[in-house]
């Protein structure tokens, strides 16, 4: 069998303009300045005021139940987890909650 690269069936177009996070410079900056391993004080108390946990680390559900109510809402939120098994609980979550079809895609580097 010959291997078929998916990416040959797409062409490539650079975003230039930043839509959603036009209008909330704050938004913009601090997912990227902890990118590049930077996280100033202003970005930690951004953080701090959108955080869900007030004294503890919340729980999966609480998790997805606020995303699915923002995006109902016409929201974008963002969810920044700590670890990949957190991120993987948060999305089988959501994938039962919303009852949306399950596509796996394997990513060859």
């Amino acid at each position: 069998m010959d291997a078929f690269s998916l990416w040959q069936e797409f062409e490539y177009d650079q975003l230039t303009i930043n839509k959603r996070q036009k209008t909330d410079m704050n938004y913009a900056d601090a997912p990227y300045d902890i990118r590049l391993g930077v996280c100033t004080s202003e970005n930690l108390k951004y953080f701090k005021k959108r955080k869900i946990g007030k004294s503890c680390r919340a729980k999966s559900d609480v998790i997805v139940d606020l995303y699915i109510k923002l995006v109902t809402e016409r929201k974008t939120p963002v969810i920044l987890m700590p670890t990949n098994e957190n991120c993987m609980i948060v999305n089988q979550l959501l994938l039962q909650k919303t009852n949306s079809d399950y596509v796996k895609l394997v990513a060859v580097d």
